[in-house]
């Protein structure tokens, strides 16, 4: 009697052993559970941030109406890849874009035209400029730009001819009708040294555009850093 009253004891002890273990793989299986679901929500909710926060950086460097770079993001690009242009001893080059007599399509048309004409202008740039390297971006109004890091004088100038004689030939159209444009573009190119600032690069193709504008418009002129001319300002 006492031997069997141990192995009822012993079976006993060893079921409720059983039963506590199973319960507590039970709630270990429910709190992985909610573990995972709590990861994965969790996980969810960063991917969310993350992407409204790529969005919010997304917006605060691009144009709302082009969708091309802004002047802000410009203003930091030129900046950073002129220096590497330097570190790196190549050629950089920069293309500025001007619309030909725009205030008059905004005056005889309206600005919502004028804003369209800058839609379409921005969608034909990004069809002809590879990207990357080469960069785009709306300075202003109806100015845009084209950063060409690694380019030369001569091989900005093919892009450029290149912009000037598509836009051209291109048809710019609006619900009531269709719209011939025109460019001036400015081309400055040079190799920096390590002293070398952002603003000479600008400079040179700020003073090319005006030779474009006052040569008659929809052209091209360029200046490098070796064939700078002293440009009279009137």
């Amino acid at each position: 009697r006492v031997y069997t009253q141990r192995l009822a004891d012993e079976f006993a002890s060893r079921t409720q052993q059983s039963i506590a273990m199973a319960q507590e793989q039970a709630q270990a299986h429910v709190l992985a559970q909610a573990v995972a679901q709590k990861t994965q929500a969790l996980q969810a909710a960063l991917s969310e941030v993350n992407k409204l926060n790529l969005e919010l950086s997304k917006q605060t460097i691009t144009d709302s109406l082009t969708g091309l770079f802004n002047r802000r993001h410009f203003d930091h690009l030129l900046e950073n890849e002129v220096r590497r242009a330097a570190r790196e001893h190549r050629s950089i080059s920069l293309v500025l874009i001007d619309v030909d007599h725009f205030k008059k399509i905004n005056d005889t048309y309206g600005h919502p035209v004028g804003d369209d004409c800058l839609i379409q202008l921005a969608r034909l740039l990004r069809h002809i400029v590879r990207q990357p390297p080469d960069i785009l971006f709306r300075s202003g109004g109806e100015e845009m730009a084209l950063l060409l890091p690694g380019s030369d004088c001569a091989g900005a100038l093919v892009v450029a001819e290149k912009i000037c004689s598509l836009v051209a030939a291109s048809e710019f159209c609006y619900p009531a009708g269709c719209l011939q444009l025109t460019l001036s573009l400015g081309v400055g190119s040079l190799v920096p040294s390590l002293s070398t600032q952002a603003r000479e690069l600008f400079e040179l193709a700020d003073k090319a555009l005006y030779l474009a504008k006052n040569g008659g418009r929809n052209r091209v002129e360029s200046l490098s850093l070796g064939n700078r001319e002293p440009v009279d300002w009137g």
